[in-house]
């Protein structure tokens, strides 16, 4: 394999146990760069939606001087919105934010009619190995040096889980007794 996005969807393919996956596409909103493209898995957890991004990677931002970021989601529901509302997000915001745990992003209304939830928190994404997400090396042959792609993972918030993290932290906020996964949760603050 000698293109990275080949190397990506492989990579993706074993982490999934070669579970079948739907791609969907979302134009890309910059003129500089390629699309986002989005892998949903819906059978690879029992009622999760699991969806992953290709794009926001191909961007380039001040932070990211080693390895840059792909989006990863997994939320209870059956539901491609939530899909799509991650690739919205990887489009529109590559190379603006970092995508760094605790970061978040607020779309100011309802992602879906089924939930309350109007934004995400960045943070470790719903794998079983951290081998299977940090450091991919998706390097092409010419390439000089590596590579990297670190999957990070988007978490549904309420608003004023938001609110809570900024002013208390992400380790405040995870700390507390809710499910990331669950859409249709009461807010956990």
């Amino acid at each position: 394999m000698d293109n990275r996005a080949e190397k990506y969807l492989a990579h993706l393919d074993r982490l999934c146990g070669g579970a079948k996956a739907e791609f969907y596409s979302q134009e890309s909103s910059s003129s500089a760069l390629p699309g986002v493209t989005t892998l949903v898995h819906e059978g690879l957890s029992d009622g999760m939606l699991n969806a992953f991004t290709y794009g926001v990677s191909l961007a380039e931002h001040p932070a990211w001087q080693e390895r840059t970021p792909e989006l990863h989601l997994s939320v209870r529901s059956k539901n491609v919105v939530w899909a799509e509302a991650l690739s919205f997000i990887a489009d529109g915001m590559r190379g603006t934010c970092a995508f760094a745990y605790g970061d978040t992003v607020d779309l100011g209304e309802r992602v879906t009619p089924e939930s309350e939830m109007t934004a995400f928190c960045v943070f470790a994404p719903a794998l079983p190995d951290p081998a299977g997400y940090t450091g991919l090396d998706v390097s092409v042959a010419g390439h000089e040096g590596h590579d990297l792609i670190d999957i990070v993972g988007l978490y549904p918030l309420h608003d004023i889980e938001m609110r809570y993290l900024h002013e208390h932290g992400l380790e405040a906020l995870w700390n507390r007794d809710w499910d990331p996964h669950d859409v249709r949760r009461r807010p956990a603050v």
